[in-house]
C-alpha cells in the first residue's frame, strides 16, 4: 500500500470519528443502549483502520508500535463496551475520556517527529493533541461539570478529531522517503 491509500484510509477513520461524535451528541440523552452500541462500533472501525495503517506501512511509519496499540486499543474498547450494553453514561464517557487521552499524548508527540521531518502540516496534530489533552483533563479531572456535559465534550472532541484526522490527510503533502529513512535510522 503507497502513502495515498493511507491518507484515504485515515481520511475514511476521520470521518468515522466525526460521525461517531454527532451520534455521541444526538444519543446522550435519549437512548443510553444506542449510544454504546454506536460508540462500540465505531471505535471497533476507527481501531481496525489503525491495524490497516500498521500492516500495510510499518516499514515507513516512524513510531509503528503507537498505531498498534492505539489500533488494538480502539478494537478492545469497542467489544468492551458492546459486551457490556448495559453501561452507565459515567462508564461510557470515562471510557472515552482515557481514549481522547491517549490519542492526545501520542498526536502531541507525533507532531513534534512530524515536523523534524517536514511534514507541512505538523501544527494539526499538533492542535488535535493539544486539543485532547486539554478535554480529556476536563472530563477526568472535573467530573463535577456533570456526565451530559462531559459527554458532550466527548461528542464534539470526537467530532474536531475527525475533522483534523482528515484535514491531515488530504492536505499533507508526502515529504521524500528519505527523510524517512534518517529519523528511523537515529
Amino acid at each position: 500500500m503507497n502513502l495515498g491509500k493511507s491518507k484515504i484510509l485515515l481520511c475514511i477513520m476521520g470521518a468515522v470519528m466525526f460521525i461517531l461524535g454527532v451520534f455521541v451528541l444526538l444519543l446522550m440523552m435519549s437512548n443510553l443502549k444506542m449510544l454504546a452500541l454506536t460508540v462500540g462500533v465505531g471505535f471497533i472501525v476507527a481501531g481496525i483502520f489503525c491495524l490497516l495503517s500498521f500492516f500495510s506501512e510499518k516499514e515507513i511509519l516512524l513510531n509503528p508500535g503507537w498505531v498498534l496499540i492505539q489500533g488494538f486499543l480502539n478494537i478492545f474498547m469497542g467489544f468492551f463496551i458492546l459486551w457490556n450494553l448495559r453501561p452507565n453514561t459515567v462508564t461510557i464517557t470515562y471510557i472515552i475520556a482515557f481514549w481522547i487521552m491517549f490519542s492526545g499524548i501520542s498526536k502531541f508527540s507525533a507532531s513534534f517527529v512530524l515536523k523534524r521531518i517536514g511534514f507541512d502540516k505538523w501544527q494539526l496534530v499538533l492542535i488535535n493533541g493539544a486539543f485532547g489533552l486539554f478535554i480529556s483533563c476536563l472530563i477526568v479531572f472535573f467530573p463535577f461539570f456533570g456526565t451530559n456535559f462531559s459527554l458532550a465534550l466527548a461528542g464534539l472532541y470526537l467530532m474536531v478529531y475527525g475533522v483534523l484526522v482528515a484535514a491531515e490527510s488530504l492536505t499533507t503533502k508526502t515529504p521524500e522517503l528519505s527523510n524517512f529513512a534518517f529519523i528511523k535510522s537515529q
